[in-house]
């Protein structure tokens, strides 16, 4: 069983992921739980001290080479 989250999102995207999931067929939340699944494989963050700050600096560092093959079954979608 997996967790919930709950994100704000700005807006522009907002809407970028949205024309994203409909283009793919998938729900927003679906696509985004893909999104976010396949970056904890590949993908990295960084952070560190901000100097002009006060606060932090972070970096993502998303994969560079291709992801894995999902297989989604229609009533996932």
């Amino acid at each position: 069983m997996g967790k919930d989250l709950k994100i704000e999102l700005d807006d522009d995207a907002y809407t970028k992921l949205l024309k994203m999931a409909n283009e793919t067929g998938l729900s927003l939340q679906r696509m985004c739980k893909h999104i976010l699944e396949e970056f904890t494989y590949q993908g990295k963050v960084y952070s560190g001290v901000w100097p002009e700050g006060p606060g932090k600096r972070v970096i993502i560092d998303f994969p560079k080479y291709s992801s894995r093959v999902l297989k989604i079954h229609e009533n996932e979608l």
